[in-house]
């Protein structure tokens, strides 16, 4: 119930971990309804739910490290395109020089030049 897509974020399974494995808190105790579904009750208060009473706490820990990892994700793209606009304007550094022929004297013998 957290939302998590644990292939696209195995990272955060430490959560959804947690959050299975979570201790009842203090007064609160498991039970089967008459129809079979767990519910969860607070024998102090009288406070029934069909959900552990710390899965919102757990869902705002996702909440909180999930964007956190939508930010890392963001900064990584964003590092990857300027290094590739990077290389990019490594490769077009140059286009603006005149690329006529130029002549370039090597010496092959006292009378011949060769040009490039």
């Amino acid at each position: 119930r957290l939302g998590m897509d644990i292939e696209a974020e195995p990272d955060l399974l430490w959560i959804a971990e947690q959050a299975l494995t979570a201790p009842l808190p203090e007064g609160w105790e498991e039970c089967v309804d008459g129809s079979g579904r767990v519910q969860f009750v607070n024998a102090g208060s009288n406070e029934k739910s069909s959900t552990h009473p710390l899965e919102g706490e757990y869902l705002l820990l996702y909440q909180f490290h999930h964007s956190e990892y939508e930010q890392q994700e963001r900064e990584e793209q964003l590092m990857h395109e300027a290094a590739q606009k990077g290389a990019s304007d490594q490769t077009s550094k140059y286009d603006h020089v005149n690329r006529s022929v130029i002549p370039v004297a090597l010496t092959l013998d006292a009378q011949s030049f060769r040009y490039f």
